[in-house]
């Protein structure tokens, strides 16, 4: 999943010594060992709810190629994977940020999840901008900003 930077015979090296000092820093480094646990727990719910997402529409978005038309409600849930992944991309670089000992790749079935995520993600833009889709005004939560933009090319 995430690689550590220090190996466990470096910390041992390390604080070799057992004083006040060295417990005292191996026990906050538990401590922000068991915050990141939180913070990876949250993320690995997500993965699995975009990854269960993901599966449906792969069918969705095949079908709407070969019919050129699109239900509203498989509209929303384009819309809604969109919006999951966004989410997913942002945790996992906050984690990464605020864990300076998970600095490496954020591995998930031997690749990178972040770049994964990302072509997910155009992969997506590009879709919506080809089916001409606009996000459903209920489903609100994505600024302009994180929405397809048009492409030279379709001008």
């Amino acid at each position: 999943m995430v690689c550590s930077d220090v190996s466990l015979e470096r910390i041992f090296e390390h604080y070799d010594d057992i004083t006040r000092e060295n417990g005292i820093k191996l026990l906050l480094r538990c401590k922000m060992l068991y915050e990141a646990r939180v913070d990876v727990k949250t993320i690995l719910l997500h993965i699995i709810k975009k990854e269960m997402l993901f599966k449906e529409l792969e069918h969705i978005t095949g079908e709407a190629m070969l019919k050129g038309t699109m239900e509203l409600s498989k509209q929303r849930k384009v819309f809604e994977g969109l919006k999951l992944a966004l989410r997913l991309n942002s945790q996992i670089s906050q984690f990464r940020h605020e864990h300076r000992v998970f600095k490496g790749p954020f591995i998930w079935k031997k690749q990178d999840l972040q770049a994964v995520i990302q072509d997910e993600i155009r992969e997506l833009q590009d879709f919506i901008r080809i089916q001409g889709l606009e996000q459903p005004e209920d489903l609100g939560g994505m600024t302009p900003s994180l929405m397809p933009t048009p492409t030279p090319e379709a001008e």
